[in-house]
């Protein structure tokens, strides 16, 4: 399957559902438009005859369906779904010119998911275009240019999936300086998703992209040396990290900073609690979440210190009793959802 046909079947289209064509036929076929309907209807048609699923895009047999479509099209009062239809048959076949064509002449007769497939060209056609442009670029060396084919390599935008050809481009921009290709490539080999995990791999890149100020790989490799993820653990490491972050305004490096910080030695543990109140103050979500779900990750004195900032700002009755019962969560609710700031 070509580029355009995988990038097309990523994204939503007007065909959704999956459907077997052996389990869609009726027990006998009829007219051809039936046929068609069968063959290459849209499972989110909502125009379909009742008892017709229709076959989702990628699952469509095209010669069955091509010929069942041509025919109920040029015969009997050429619905705009039978065009539809077609134009989906001839798009899965990519045989584009035609089946946009065709798309066109649906919604000219009022049928409005052609729209829909239209759309999903364009943007599949500008993604090709795009994409030949950045490997144009990345053939002159250029470090951004290399970049972004890489990009586009890894994420199947516009061209083939391609890892070797992804990594082997990072590398590149990397080797010329580029902190965003020694981040990409620090977060391929960590994750290990797309590539085999190589963690040391992954703290040497993120230690290059760090050295030109990437505050991203920061918080990554103060996560990979907390949670000991491939390398050895260092907590102190791990601080220093997420400080330099948190310095650069990165919200997760504040609230990560505060808990490896809340049960340190006096200074560290006034120092979490500030950095709490500066992510209550910040609405960071990720504090939220923390305190909805996992109100123990913050320790009686954090949580009591977010409760005085709740009370303070008539959000919350009581004492800050660091308990956070169902009122401090109201509360900080609709502190959430205040658009002013404590």
């Amino acid at each position: 399957m070509t580029t355009q046909a995988k990038f097309l079947k990523s994204i939503l289209l007007a065909a959704v559902a999956m459907a077997g064509i052996g389990s869609a036929l009726p027990a006998r076929a009829g007219d051809m438009g039936e046929r068609c309907d069968t063959y290459a209807g849209s499972p989110a048609d909502e125009t379909l005859p009742a008892g017709i699923d229709g076959v989702a895009f990628g699952d469509i047999d095209v010669a069955m369906a091509a010929a069942a479509c041509r025919a109920a099209w040029s015969d009997g009062d050429g619905a705009a779904r039978f065009a539809f239809n077609l134009a989906r048959v001839l798009h899965q076949d990519e045989r584009n010119e035609e089946a946009r064509g065709l798309y066109e002449t649906a919604v000219a007769r009022g049928h409005m998911l052609g729209k829909i497939n239209i759309g999903q060209m364009m943007l599949a056609d500008a993604a090709a275009a795009a994409a030949a442009l950045d490997i144009a670029v990345a053939e002159t060396g250029n470090m951004v240019g290399l970049y972004n084919a890489a990009i586009d390599y890894r994420d199947g935008l516009g061209v083939d999936v391609d890892m070797v050809k992804a990594v082997d481009l990072f590398e590149r921009a990397a080797a010329l300086g580029y902190a965003d290709a020694s981040y990409a490539l620090a977060a391929l080999y960590d994750d290990g998703w797309l590539v085999l995990a190589d963690s040391a791999r992954a703290a040497t890149y993120y230690e290059r992209a760090i050295a030109a100020g990437h505050v991203d790989a920061m918080v990554y490799l103060a996560f990979m040396y907390r949670d000991a993820h491939g390398i050895e653990a260092n907590s102190a490491k791990a601080i220093e990290l997420f400080r330099m972050a948190a310095g650069m305004g990165n919200a997760t490096a504040v609230l990560q900073l505060a808990i490896m910080l809340q049960d340190g030695s006096d200074a560290d543990a006034a120092e979490a609690i500030e950095h709490l109140r500066a992510a209550l103050a910040a609405r960071d979500l990720e504090l939220a979440s923390y305190l909805i779900r996992f109100p123990d990750q913050v320790n009686a004195a954090g949580r009591s210190a977010i409760e005085q900032e709740l009370i303070a700002a008539g959000l919350l009755d009581g004492v800050a009793d660091g308990v956070f019962d169902a009122a401090a969560l109201a509360a900080l609710r609709a502190h959430y959802a205040a658009p002013a700031s404590l």
